[in-house]
Formats: structure tokens, C-alpha cells, sequence
């Protein structure tokens, strides 16, 4: 009999194991892909501006659109675009750099509370099986097993609503900068450059909202007095930057405060209700 529950153990640990990895499988296959463009887009730059109209833009986010007007404006203007597609490669970089570090954040949780959930499941059925010998309450592990998934999709899509309404709108207000910042660096004119980079249409956000007004100034002063400073440009991309960057530091902080609420409200209970269990089952016994 002991092999039945112990086989059972397995079937069960496998099953809930694979139902948690299923999230972090397509995130996993989603990073791989990221991975394939980044090493594209990389490949890409490493090319000659003159080289670079012979081949077709690899999509790397925002990224593609950028140097795709950018070469638009070379094959126009014969604008020289070596410094400035440097500038973007390191942003590149950069880019996936934080990218790598959300996805870890959410897979090291993922992976702690399916861990936590996994080791309570699997005490449960040692102690009947093993330890105090009596038989299995299996309504109570499917129970078991039912609340814990809602536990851990309910999570999952907390921490992935909390990753979206933190980064909302960077991407667009990058890309902007980017093009902004490119077309002044060759002396486009100020309504090409509002145009291309559809800068004023940025939406507000509360998190670079200092940002996007300073910039929605700098555009005023060009109109104004037709003359800019690139660096005041470089000064609020490296601003952006460093917002983005406290950002994946609250995020840290939310998907920590997500997990604790989630291992009270779903793990603990259902340990306590195990060792529960597990005392009524065994005074059924005596």
C-alpha cells in the first residue's frame, strides 16, 4: 500500500509542478525569444550605416522603429549616424539588462511559493503514508491542491497587472526621446523632428511626469529661440533611465509584499489545515 501513496505522491507533486511551470515556461520561451532579437539587433549595429540598408531591420522593440527613420533620413539627407547608433546599441544593452532583471524577480518568486506549496503537499502525504500510518484523505489534498493553484494564479496575475502599471508608457516616451535626440543630433527641422517622434502625444505618467514636462519644454524653447543643447537631451534620457531603474526596485518590493500576502492568505492555511487533518485523522484511528 505504501508504494500506491507514495507513486500518488509523484503523480500529484508532477501535476502541480507542471501546472505552476506553465507560466514560467512561456516566459522562459518569451525571454529565449528576446534573447534571439537582442543578439540580432546587436548584429545588426555592428554593421556599417552604409551597410546597414542592405539588410532588413531585425525587430527589437521600440528600437527597430528608431533606426528605421534614421536611415530613412541617411538615405535622404546623407546624415552621418555612427555616434548616434552607438548611443542606441548601449541603450540596447541597457534595455535588456532590466528586462533580464524583471524576469528573474518573477521567476524567483514563482518558483519559492510553487517550493513552499510543493514541501507542505508533500509532508502531508509522507506523514499519512510513512510517519503516523493511516489512510489518505484524498478530498482533502484535491482541496488542497484546488486552493493553492487559485493562490498562485491569483499571483501571477498580480504581479504581472503591478509590472504593467509600473512601466506603462516608457516604452513610447524612450522611443520618443530616441527620435528626438537622433534628428536634432542631424539638424532635422522641429516639425520633422515633433512629427517623427510624436513626442506631445506621450501620455502622462506619474513616475516621469517631471520628465516628459521638461521635455515638452525644451521643444517650446527650440521653437522659441531655434537653437538646443544636445546634452540637455542626453541629461533627460539618462533621467528616464534612472526612473526606469527605481521602478524595477518597487517592483521588487510589490512582488515581495504580493508573495507574503499570498503565502498567509493561501500556503500558511493550508499547512494549518493539513496538520489538522492529519490530528483528526489519527484520533479516527484511536
Amino acid at each position: 500500500m505504501i508504494w500506491i501513496y507514495s507513486v500518488f505522491l509523484l503523480i500529484i507533486c508532477f501535476i502541480f509542478q507542471q501546472l505552476i511551470s506553465n507560466e514560467l515556461l512561456a516566459s522562459t520561451a518569451n525571454e529565449k525569444g528576446e534573447r534571439a532579437k537582442f543578439q540580432d539587433i546587436l548584429a545588426y549595429l555592428s554593421l556599417t550605416p552604409h551597410q546597414l540598408q542592405n539588410f532588413e531591420i531585425p525587430h527589437y522593440k521600440f528600437f527597430s522603429e528608431i533606426i528605421a527613420k534614421l536611415l530613412k533620413f541617411r538615405a535622404k539627407y546623407g546624415c552621418e549616424l555612427n555616434s548616434i547608433l552607438k548611443e542606441i546599441k548601449k541603450a540596447i544593452v541597457k534595455d535588456k539588462a532590466l528586462a533580464k532583471k524583471i524576469f528573474a524577480i518573477k521567476k524567483q518568486a514563482i518558483l519559492q511559493i510553487a517550493l513552499i506549496i510543493i514541501v507542505t503537499l508533500s509532508f502531508h502525504i509522507l506523514a499519512c503514508t510513512f510517519i503516523l500510518d493511516i489512510p489518505m484523505d484524498f478530498a482533502f489534498l484535491l482541496k488542497f491542491v484546488i486552493w493553492n493553484l487559485v493562490g498562485m494564479g491569483l499571483f501571477i496575475a498580480v504581479i504581472f497587472f503591478i509590472e504593467k502599471k509600473l512601466l506603462k508608457g516608457f516604452e513610447q516616451f524612450f522611443a520618443a526621446l530616441y527620435i528626438v535626440k537622433s534628428l536634432l543630433s542631424i539638424s532635422r527641422p522641429m516639425n520633422e523632428v515633433i512629427q517623427n517622434s510624436q513626442l506631445l502625444e506621450c501620455p502622462s505618467c506619474k513616475s516621469y511626469s517631471p520628465v516628459l514636462k521638461t521635455a515638452k519644454q525644451q521643444i517650446e524653447c527650440i521653437k522659441k529661440y531655434g537653437s538646443y543643447d544636445l546634452e540637455n537631451w542626453d541629461m533627460l534620457i539618462q533621467e528616464l533611465w534612472d526612473i526606469y531603474d527605481e521602478q524595477m526596485e518597487r517592483y521588487k518590493k510589490h512582488v515581495k509584499v504580493v508573495m507574503a500576502i499570498v503565502l498567509l492568505s493561501f500556503a500558511l492555511p493550508s499547512y494549518l489545515l493539513s496538520i489538522l487533518n492529519l490530528i483528526e485523522n489519527l484520533s479516527l484511528m484511536s
